[in-house]
């Protein structure tokens, strides 16, 4: 509603948004070219230590969730898809703390899963790390996130991850590196979520071709030194057109 902001956008050669639903807000405003890119991304040092982590000794199915512990992060909805999944011997670990831990931690109790998930509260990135390199999978049922770092983490570990498509993850993840579903009705979210816990856990040919693709895609997408390179072709086009419109 703010005329500036109409204005500004309408008079943009270029604007930059990190997700679709952005996009789609910004063309409403008049952006006459709107590019999508993440503001997600790694040092190649920490892209080689994620990559060299050997894994190949993890035998319990684990799924870890990371983030604050608040509504729109979507925990309920992972708990209860893991929950619908039925896996045997399969854990979840929840990373994180925040006002929604109590009402998560009675959720888990009700479904009959406490026993098999994990809250660990809030960690030091590094400890992070090493849960995300010793699980099978990555689940991120974020509601609402414009960004979705720890989504570049787990593929930069080989990790694949469960999302949802929406937001910031829904265009992070390219789907050779995880399985996205769809965020309409919350009953066939979880079904659907549920479906990828089983296909990823019963899968590991599919776990080892999912983290090989993610391991590429954040080395030649999300490393900071790529977003650079995106960044100054993309000035240097806008230089060149006003130039030669001048």
């Amino acid at each position: 509603h703010d005329p500036l902001v109409r204005a500004t956008a309408k008079w943009a050669v270029v604007a930059l948004a990190t997700t679709e639903e952005t996009a789609d807000r910004l063309r409403v405003l008049g952006a006459k070219r709107v590019v999508v890119h993440p503001n997600v991304g790694l040092s190649d040092q920490e892209c080689e230590r994620l990559s060299s982590i050997d894994r190949s000794k993890e035998s319990t199915i684990k799924f870890l969730s990371v983030g604050r512990l608040i509504h729109w992060k979507g925990f309920d909805i992972g708990l209860r898809a893991f929950a619908q999944a039925r896996i045997p011997g399969a854990e979840y670990l929840i990373i994180g703390d925040g006002p929604e831990r109590r009402y998560l931690e009675s959720v888990a109790r009700q479904l009959d899963v406490e026993r098999q998930v994990r809250f660990l509260g809030a960690r030091p990135r590094v400890e992070v790390l090493q849960h995300l390199t010793s699980a099978q999978a990555l689940v991120h049922p974020s509601l609402h996130d414009s960004g979705g770092f720890v989504c570049a983490e787990a593929m930069a570990a080989g990790i694949p991850v469960i999302c949802l498509d929406t937001g910031g993850p829904g265009y992070l993840v390219p789907c050779e590196a995880g399985i996205k579903v769809n965020a309409t009705l919350e009953s066939n979210t979880i079904e659907l979520l549920a479906d990828a816990m089983r296909i990823v856990a019963n899968n590991p040919q599919l776990r080892e071709t999912l983290g090989r693709h993610g391991r590429r895609y954040v080395r030649q997408n999300l490393t900071w030194e790529a977003h650079g390179c995106y960044l100054a072709e993309l000035y240097q086009e806008v230089v060149s057109q006003s130039n030669g419109s001048s």
